[in-house]
């Protein structure tokens, strides 16, 4: 009796995987998704998670203008994460893997 299988799950996958192979810049924005802030905070954009610490941020200066120190204190205190470079990690995994695995049925 032959064994029938269904690798298209497979092909995409690979196909997912050559398209993320190398270097590539994201949108700020996609990295901190409104999806993954809602799912590692209170708050459900990157917009209102500023705006809960304080400081509006419009341009990528306007983020790098917030001082360190109370931005990571911010962070550990509304998410699990030490520090902002922690919580970028996390938001860039979880990019890569929402990206690695698309059109792939679970």
């Amino acid at each position: 009796m032959p064994i029938k299988s269904d690798l298209s799950g497979l092909k995409r996958l690979s196909e997912n995987a050559k398209a993320l192979d190398g270097t590539t810049q994201v949108p700020f924005l996609e990295i901190m998704s409104p999806e993954f802030i809602s799912s590692v905070s209170r708050f459900d954009s990157f917009e209102s998670f500023a705006k809960g610490a304080g400081y509006t941020v419009v341009t990528v200066e306007d983020l790098k203008a917030i001082p360190d120190e109370p931005w990571d204190e911010f962070i550990r205190s509304e998410t699990s994460f030490d520090n902002w470079t922690d919580m970028q990690k996390a938001g860039g995994a979880e990019y890569m893997r929402l990206k690695l695995f698309a059109g792939i049925g679970r």
